[in-house]
């Protein structure tokens, strides 16, 4: 049983992000996914260089020229680290935040719409079913579903 879930995960969500993918792009929003993987993760806080190309498992060299492109759309800027002024600190800048308020939400609408097909009943097996496996890849197992953006 759990071999059949873990096929039935790994052959659902790749499906469900090209579509999201697909709907963004035709939203006029065409985020490359690591560069999408690097706005989420500065939501959280702000990071290094090299905290950066070890979340997104690329070089030093891969992960600066991406910085320098967003930082280019001006989503992105840096700023030494008052614990060690040695390292730079990459933070979103209210346009990155933007930016990835926008794409949060459009995708959400492009969800939204093939949820709305579903049955009630079915939305909220859907719903506990994707509790469980939040809690399955989430450290602690206390985090439930969010309905905001990453912050």
């Amino acid at each position: 049983m759990q071999r059949r879930a873990a096929e039935a995960i790994l052959h659902t969500i790749p499906g469900v992000m090209r579509t999201i993918a697909a709907d963004l792009r035709r939203g006029g929003i065409a985020p490359v996914p690591a560069h999408l993987g690097i706005l989420i993760a500065l939501a959280e806080r702000p990071r290094s260089l090299s905290e950066l190309a070890d979340l997104q498992a690329v070089s030093l060299p891969t992960m600066s020229s991406s910085i320098h492109r967003l930082a280019a759309k001006g989503w992105l800027c840096s700023e030494r680290d008052p614990e060690d002024r040695r390292r730079l600190l990459i933070h979103l800048t209210e346009a990155g935040r933007a930016v990835l308020c926008e794409i949060y939400q459009r995708a959400q609408e492009a969800v939204l719409e093939r949820v709305k097909a579903l049955p009630p009943e079915a939305c909220a097996q859907l719903l506990e079913s994707l509790r469980w496996l939040q809690q399955a890849f989430h450290t602690g197992g206390s985090e439930t579903p969010s309905d905001s953006p990453p912050e």
